[in-house]
Formats: structure tokens, sequence, C-alpha cells
């Protein structure tokens, strides 16, 4: 393997790739790679080929290598996805470069959703794009990462559906969920979250895709409740979130005598919300002082 990055990596710098055809035999074996040794090996010379010059990722690009690994990388142990999405979080980070046609990838591995672990440790590093730079959250959105976390929701929703088939009052689910799911549930709605706020045109497109109604639908469930809320407290604040607040203010008067627990929850939200309103309002009323 050495021999080969050797091959790959060479130039008047001797580290900018010269020898193209070199650096796809690495691309076609990867997929291939049965065992787990040969696979990493693949997967930190090509790691290595990235860190030795900013430039080869660019020289490289053309035949989309990660891209094409994203379609088997749900085969792959849990070891080997880390460090193919770490090569992800490594484009966007230390190349400050939008990689739209591996996070286009990435929007069909959460879609098809394969393997459960894999789309967790990929949520993960969407997470970790979005915090390192807010302009992910357009880029999330022109890419369709977007429509397909609502898709993931609308998932988890039906998953919880089957769990507590008499009703979202029910203390204990009937059917079991797996904590997978329930973590990647989870995670889905964090991410969402982060998306939503302060940007109404991820709001547009998350209610066109029936997000808002999937996202008012899970606040019953005690199981998902504070980050369903979490999700429902950014429509509100986003352009044409009266008509939110006012399917929250309906929930919490059509809610069962009983669920005490449910009313609360949603009472201390709409006083976080009307806090946050109060705080974005003073300041505008100050300005406008002459």
């Amino acid at each position: 393997s050495f021999k080969l990055i050797d091959t790959v990596v060479y130039a008047v710098s001797g580290t900018s790739v010269r020898n193209i055809q070199a650096f796809q035999v690495l691309q076609t074996v990867f997929p291939k790679a049965q065992t787990v040794h040969l696979s990493s090996l693949l997967l930190d010379a090509i790691s290595t080929i990235y860190h030795s010059d900013k430039a080869n990722y660019f020289i490289v690009e053309s035949s989309h290598p990660l891209s094409h690994f994203s379609e088997k990388i749900h085969l792959k142990t849990p070891e080997i996805q880390e460090k193919f999405f770490k090569l992800l979080e490594f484009i966007v980070m230390d190349l400050k470069f939008v990689p739209c046609k591996e996070l286009i990838s990435l929007s069909i591995l959460l879609k098809t959703n394969s393997s459960i672990s894999c789309s967790i440790i990929c949520l993960h590093t969407l997470a970790n794009i979005l915090q390192h730079n807010a302009v992910f959250k357009d880029v999330y959105r022109e890419v369709g990462l977007l429509e397909v976390l609502v898709t993931c929701l609308h998932r988890y929703a039906t998953e919880l559906k089957e769990a507590f088939p008499d009703g979202a009052a029910e203390p204990v689910a009937k059917v079991p969920i797996p904590d997978e799911q329930q973590q990647m549930g989870s995670l889905v709605m964090e991410t969402l979250t982060v998306l939503l706020n302060g940007n109404s045109n991820n709001a547009s497109v998350f209610r066109e895709c029936g997000g808002a109604r999937c996202a008012h639908n899970l606040v019953p469930y005690r199981l998902c409740r504070q980050q369903a809320l979490a999700v429902v407290q950014q429509l509100v604040l986003s352009n044409g979130g009266d008509d939110d607040m006012g399917t929250l203010l309906g929930l919490m008067h059509t809610a069962p005598p009983l669920a005490l627990d449910l009313k609360n929850h949603i009472l201390k939200s709409i006083n976080a919300l009307a806090q946050s309103e109060a705080a974005v309002v003073k300041p505008a009323g100050i300005n406008e002082l002459p």
C-alpha cells in the first residue's frame, strides 16, 4: 500500500498527485475490500494524500471518490465508517470547501437508511459541519438534505405510532423502540432545530414537506417531547409562526384532563418563546428611539 501511495503522491513538491490513474485504483478497490484491515489501509492512504497537499482533493475531485464510497459505506464496520466521515469533515473544516456532491450522497444514504448505526454517524457529521459554519443551513436545503431529514422525521413518527398503537398517552410502549432508532430520531430533531433557527427559508421548505404537522404530532409523546417542542419553538419564531403557536395552544386545550405533564411542558415552552420574543423586540424598540 505504501508503494501505491508513493506512486500516486509525487510531483516537484513531492506531495501533489501526479498519477490520477493510480489514485483511481484506491477508489476502485475500497468498495470491494472484504477485510477491515484492507479498508482501513485504503482510507488511510487517501487521507494521507488529502492531508499532504490541500490541492490533492481538488485534483482528484472529478472522479468523486467519496461519493462513490458512500454507496457502500453502510456495509463497512463502524471503525471504517468513522474514518470515512472524518474525511468529509476534513474537506469542510480544513479545505474550506462545500462538497455538494458528497452531501447529496449523504442525503441518499439517510433516505435509504440501510444501516441505522451508519445513519447515526452520518447525522453526527452533519451536525459537526453545521456547528462549524452556519452557511451550511442554506447548503443543506439546496442539496436536498433538509427534505431528507423531514423524511427521517416522518419515519420516526411512524415508528412511534407502531410502538404506541393506542395513542401517545400510553405510559409504556407496547412495541419496544430500539435504542438506535430512538437515538436517530433525537439526532434528526436536534439537527432540524439548528436548521430552522433563524432561517425562514428552511422553515418554509420544512412546512411544505409536512414537517411542521409531523413535529406537532410528536409533542404528545413523552419519549421525544422536549426535542419535538424545540423544533416547534423554531417554527413559532419564524415567518408564519402564528399558526404554529395556535396549534400548540390547541394541543394544550384538547389534551386529556389528566395529561398534566404534557400541559406543563407546553406552558414552559410558550413561556420560553415569550421571553425570546421579548428579547428580540426590546432592542428593536430602543433602536427606534430618536
